[in-house]
């Protein structure tokens, strides 16, 4: 019976590599790629990076078992709360171990290659080709916006990861009352990680229902058990913030925003375009034509298709 059971898991698992396996290829080279880059340094070049450093003072104070600190520690602001809390899993092994900073950043990188892996879902589950949905799996993995964070420690890709995965879910064809809430909770793990990334937070509560749901009826049914999931998540943090350190969390999230003062802001409007230009080149060249490809062969059955990528870039900028 033993014999048979393995016999069957190892079938399995053939099965699985042989159905994806370009897709285990290219995520399996995305990892190293990241991991060769992360043993080369570079930990701790962005002033920001210091952030992680919560994460391990939380992990000094649990095992000096002065929980109290821990807690101030682990609450002491709104922002990046879910990049402090993720952060005690590698802090506590690097304090443990000894280990340098190399750690954290292999830690945060297996994010980058889910969020990789949930653009190939996403794909798929809009209703693309499996063909094209390789196509973004590769463009994804090519992209170097999405790898060049990846040595340093900081939230952007664990704050992607939580968005794409609240727009995942929120796509699910059989959803139901706890799929909407448990988009929205993702989507608060998202703008808790990273306040930066609120626009993708509110789009993967949307634009889901947006595409499954024609009766106003069931989408304000829809959009209100969406946003249910995120005020409950979001009181149930403000009730952690308000006892660890007193953090009033709208008062601390309206003092943050008026700190974000640098640059021009009349070149606003231009910013994305030539950030693309200068990380992506040739990449953002291939996704404005397939974008311009995308909306000169539009038809009704490839709606989804076209709010995900078209609308959501829109929404996004």
């Amino acid at each position: 019976m033993k014999i048979s059971t393995r016999g069957f898991v190892i079938s399995k698992i053939k099965s699985i590599c042989q159905n994806h396996l370009f897709a285990t290829a290219i995520l399996f080279i995305s990892l190293a790629t990241r991991w060769i880059l992360i043993f080369r340094g570079g930990q701790y070049f962005f002033p920001d990076e210091i952030k992680y450093d919560y994460s391990k003072n939380i992990v000094d104070s649990i095992l000096q078992q002065n929980f109290t600190k821990a807690f101030a520690d682990l609450t002491v602001t709104a922002g990046n709360f879910g990049y402090r809390a993720i952060g005690v899993i590698p802090a506590t092994l690097e304090n443990i171990f000894l280990l340098p900073p190399v750690l954290p950043a292999l830690f945060f990188s297996i994010f980058s290659i889910l969020n990789i892996y949930l653009i190939w879902k996403i794909s798929l589950r809009i209703g693309l080709s499996e063909r094209e949905s390789y196509l973004a799996l590769l463009i994804a993995a090519s992209s170097h916006t999405l790898i060049y964070y990846v040595r340093h420690l900081l939230p952007y890709d664990l704050a992607l990861f939580f968005g794409l995965l609240a727009l995942y879910k929120g796509l699910n064809p059989n959803a139901t009352k706890i799929t909407y809430l448990a988009s929205g909770a993702y989507s608060l793990l998202c703008f808790i990680s990273y306040t930066g990334y609120w626009p993708l937070a509110s789009f993967a509560i949307v634009a889901p229902i947006i595409i499954s749901t024609n009766n106003k009826i069931r989408f304000l049914y829809k959009v209100t058990l969406a946003i249910v999931g995120f005020l409950l998540s979001s009181i149930l943090f403000s009730i952690l913030l308000s006892i660890g350190s007193n953090v009033n969390i709208i008062n601390d999230y309206a003092s943050f925003a008026t700190t974000i003062n640098q640059g021009s802001y009349s070149e606003g409007w231009k910013l994305p375009f030539e950030y693309l230009w200068h990380s992506e080149h040739f990449i953002f060249i291939i996704l404005f034509l397939l974008s311009v490809f995308a909306v000169l062969n539009y038809s009704r059955e490839e709606l989804k298709i076209l709010i995900i990528g078209i609308g959501g870039s829109i929404y996004i900028y």
